[in-house]
Order: C-alpha cells, then structure tokens, then sequence
C-alpha cells in the first residue's frame, strides 16, 4: 500500500541472505516495493582512525553478478537498482 522494503547493510559476508531475500520477494511479486542500500564508506566514531574502510561496489561486483546468475532479468535489476531509487525519491505535490 505504498510502503518500501528496504533491504540495508549488504556486504560480501551477507550476500547470500540478500539474495534468498530478493528471490522471495520476487516469487511474491514485491520487487517494485524494494529498497537496496550497503551502508558503506569508512568512518566509525570511537574505533581507531575511524575503522576499516569498506569499499562501494559490493552491490554491483557481486550482488548483480549473483542475481544474475539467480535468473533475475535485466528488467528486474533495473527495477531494483533505477525505477525503484526513482519512484521513492520523486518529489509529489498533493492537492488538499
């Protein structure tokens, strides 16, 4: 009814519970209703020299890959890496 599934927080030791995850959401039709995000980067308050740097690309070197090889088409993966960032993202005006 509107509301997105955000999926947070991937990285390369929890690729394969993304990808059970994403492969039941497809079987049930929610794709459109997802949110993918890896909460990457570096800095960490309190952890010497803010922590160990984690790269940008998990997503795309080796969640893509995997979804690939999983059957998801191309037209899903656009749904989960485009159309669904844009949907969320634009801004409505809502007549009162």
């Amino acid at each position: 009814m509107g509301s997105w599934i955000g999926l947070d927080g991937l990285n390369d030791n929890n690729l394969d519970y993304y990808v059970s995850k994403l492969k039941k959401m497809k079987e049930n039709n929610l794709l459109s209703k997802i949110l993918l995000s890896h909460d990457a980067g570096w800095y960490h308050p309190g952890v010497e020299n803010g922590g160990e740097y984690r790269g940008y690309t998990t997503l795309f070197e080796k969640l893509i890959p995997l979804l690939r090889k999983e059957k998801f088409s191309e037209k899903e993966i656009h749904q989960l890496l485009v159309a669904n960032p844009a949907e969320a993202f634009t801004i409505r005006v809502r007549k009162i």
